[in-house]
């Protein structure tokens, strides 16, 4: 797994509810299926999250493991990830500068 800054091809993937199933599985600590994701995030059916999930994957955001998805790319272009949290990039710098200054 690494990390890197999004390239066009991958600004272009990662808008509407693409971006969303993205997050999800950024979240999640274990390989999500098409059913699980589903129920998560109230898609109408599990075509839509196939159709989702593969448009990631041939992104290479994605990798199948175990019966379902995981994220083998974090892009972080606007959040810092902590553990399974996503801190928006400038309230975890401001936090980090408060824990530095403070005496």
């Amino acid at each position: 797994m690494w990390i890197a800054l999004p390239d066009d091809d991958s600004k272009e993937v990662l808008r509407g509810t693409t971006l969303e199933v993205y997050r999800f599985l950024l979240k999640s600590n274990k390989p999500v299926g098409t059913r699980e994701l589903q129920r998560a995030l109230n898609m109408s059916s599990p075509s839509v999250a196939t159709y989702h999930l593969s448009k990631l994957e041939d992104a290479g955001l994605l990798k199948r493991e175990g019966g379902g998805f995981t994220v083998s790319k974090f892009l972080l272009e606007n959040s810092v990830k902590v553990n399974r949290f996503l801190i928006p990039r400038f309230l975890f710098y401001a936090i980090f500068a408060v824990a530095a200054l403070a005496p």
